[in-house]
């Protein structure tokens, strides 16, 4: 019915994060998927919890941070445990989901109740959700801001970009290796995706800028 991520990863932690080697060893609550693999290579030492958890486990120090969505900070008042937040262009990591209807419930649906779900489904139900979630990215950076939150706002050619990008070089083709089955050219189909995701984000930017 729809596809979509959540927002990207950021870095939410008690001290100022100024190099990725501030992370090495540090104990960070990661979630579940591509969070190991990137905390992994950060050399952060892994502690497992659901997001609920974050705040008590910020509060009584068993973690120095978390990785999580901007959203977070508002959802779960993360300012109040965290000092600090190092936003990096593209975040740390993208979640992606998909909305799923069984055909045999729609095939019970009238007609009428089952394009009217169609007719909301797709694009359009993804790009709400898509929307959803960068608002409330929006509105965890404007709760962070004005609860005097340390703000980082990384740059594409900052240090900590770079070195961001050399440590996570290499994962794209240990995600080909494991398709290499499919018969499909995953490669191709990567760059491909990237390409559009890239032109849609440029067309959004300039259309708020008009």
């Amino acid at each position: 019915m729809g596809l979509f991520t959540h927002g990207p990863g950021q870095i939410f932690s008690k001290q100022e994060i100024n190099t990725l080697a501030d992370l090495r060893g540090k104990k960070i609550r990661l979630g579940g998927g591509i969070q190991q693999e990137v905390g992994e290579r950060l050399g952060v030492t892994p502690v497992a919890a659901p997001g609920p958890k974050v705040y008590e486990l910020m509060q009584q120090g068993i973690v120095d941070g978390v990785f999580m969505p901007a959203a977070s900070e508002k959802d779960f008042r993360l300012a109040e445990v965290a000092p600090n937040l190092t936003l990096l262009p593209g975040g740390l990591y993208l979640g992606s989901f998909s909305i799923i209807a069984n055909e045999e419930f729609l095939d019970k649906l009238s007609p009428k109740d089952r394009q009217a779900i169609m007719d909301v489904s797709g694009a359009r139900l993804s790009a709400l959700a898509g929307k959803a979630w960068d608002q409330s990215d929006n509105n965890g950076i404007i709760a962070a801001q004005q609860n005097h939150v340390a703000i980082k706002q990384v740059g594409d050619d900052s240090p900590i970009a770079k070195e961001y990008w050399k440590l996570t070089a290499g994962m794209d083709k240990k995600w080909i290796d494991s398709v290499s089955d499919l018969n499909v050219n995953a490669a191709e189909a990567l760059k491909t995706f990237r390409e559009k995701a890239q032109a849609y984000q440029s067309k959004q930017n300039n259309t708020a800028a008009r």
